[in-house]
């Protein structure tokens, strides 16, 4: 009887044995390889001054902010120079919103900047009449239009008889449109990719 017990408990010892090794090598063993790979991480990371400081990562964030914000500035304000017709009647809302009598507006061609196809300029050429206050009302209001706007040429001229303090101006501007980097495009289209 005590072979038969010795041969049952070497196999129960084998068989346990077996269970042991085995539950090492699927549980185990696999954790063991990714913590290495967590403590390969870290010691990396702690050799990169950037990851290092926080304040840094932070900093950079808030810049990649900044240039976003800026970005969708440019996109909001290009889309005044895209529509001729938006701007044809936006100048004519304003003149009567001034006062001002438009005696001619003519759309110039729409035509590449000095960048080459980074740049579309459109031109407008008009002529204008009104009293001086509301005049140069007019032109500020021009000037402060949410879009790109360059002015080229301005004359003012004394016009009407006496006592009415007429003045008839020509004034020449440009509205700009900038064709924006893909790079620029895909940093704005994906807010959250920082975070």
């Amino acid at each position: 009887m005590n072979g038969i017990f010795d041969r049952r408990t070497v196999a129960e010892f084998i068989i346990i044995l077996a269970v042991c090794v085995g539950a090492w090598m699927l549980i185990v063993e696999p954790k063991v390889a990714e913590l290495g790979e967590l403590e390969a991480s870290i010691a990396e990371a702690d050799r990169n001054p950037v990851l290092q400081n926080q304040g840094a990562v932070k900093h950079m964030a808030s810049q990649l902010d900044s240039v976003r914000q800026r970005v969708r500035a440019i996109a909001q304000q290009n889309e005044f120079g895209r529509d001729s017709s938006s701007i044809y009647g936006l100048i004519m809302s304003m003149a009567k919103e001034h006062g001002v009598t438009v005696d001619r507006l003519d759309p110039g061609s729409s035509r590449a900047g000095g960048n080459g196809e980074s740049v579309q300029v459109a031109s407008f050429d008009m002529r204008v009449q009104g009293r001086y206050e509301p005049m140069a009302a007019f032109l500020d209001a021009i000037e402060n239009i949410d879009g790109f706007v360059r002015p080229v040429r301005l004359t003012i001229a004394p016009r009407g008889t006496a006592g009415e303090e007429l003045v008839e101006a020509r004034f020449m501007c440009e509205a700009l449109t900038f064709t924006m980097p893909e790079a620029l495009t895909a940093m704005v289209g994906d807010d959250h990719a920082d975070q």
